[in-house]
């Protein structure tokens, strides 16, 4: 799914892992989410040095979807890079189960049993909604009413770590995507801006890159001549 210059996914693994740099692959977790303006926002934070440990359930940004582009090298347990990697929050957690339903033991061992099923109350999965805006979102039922099952070596948001909205007590139905903090942002409605002014509006997202066609609901920078501010679109 194409957000912010690049292909996103989320990836879980029982190995720990490198993003090749000179693929420009990138490691998120989920530090936090936030409600600005009646929309749920998840805060991504990244990771610096793109080693992911085991057992990390993580965003995972590339720049194409070309196989030889996305390049994750397994490190050995021993890595002594691991040692100085240290996530204080991460509210994705991951599945690993490859088996639907499975209840049984192979050769080597009990396989679980199967992969987890969709839980509306505590889960939240990755995906897009209908505007192509990136973020967690409820997961529709089978064709038969029944409840889906995670897809394995995935991540997803877990309500279970979250605070219940304040407005409404519970649980959102979505979260959208955030890169920066937006504790403290003042955001005002775009009729609210001086338009005063002749010189042409000129809308940034949060990483200050240039946006031709804003979306509702999202947040921009708005500059207007020598005028720039945070608003909500």
């Amino acid at each position: 799914m194409y957000y912010d210059g690049g292909y996103w996914t989320t990836m879980y693994t029982a190995f720990p892992y490198e993003c090749y740099e000179e693929d420009g692959v990138e490691a998120y977790v989920v530090s936090s989410t936030q409600e600005v303006g009646g929309v749920n926002y998840i805060i991504v934070k990244k990771l610096e040095d793109g080693i992911v440990p085991a057992a990390t359930p993580v965003l995972l940004k590339c720049k194409t979807t070309h196989v030889a582009t996305n390049r994750l090298i397994p490190l050995e347990p021993t890595d002594s890079r691991l040692a100085s990697i240290q996530i204080d929050n991460n509210l994705l957690k991951g599945e690993y189960g490859l088996y639907s339903g499975y209840t049984g033991s192979g050769d080597s061992g009990a396989y679980g049993t199967g992969r987890a099923t969709y839980d509306g109350e505590t889960m939240r999965v990755f995906g897009a909604n209908a505007s192509g805006q990136l973020g967690f979102f409820k997961l529709s039922a089978n064709s038969d009413g029944s409840a889906k099952e995670l897809t394995p070596n995935r991540a997803y948001l877990d309500l279970t770590q979250l605070t219940a909205s304040s407005s409404t007590g519970v649980a959102a139905a979505s979260y959208r995507l955030a890169f920066d903090d937006l504790t403290g942002i003042d955001v005002v409605a775009v009729d609210a801006v001086d338009n005063a002014a002749d010189a042409e509006k000129e809308y940034y997202n949060l990483q200050g890159q240039r946006v031709i066609s804003p979306v509702p609901g999202q947040i921009y920078i708005l500059r207007q001549g020598t005028k720039a501010s945070k608003i909500l679109y």
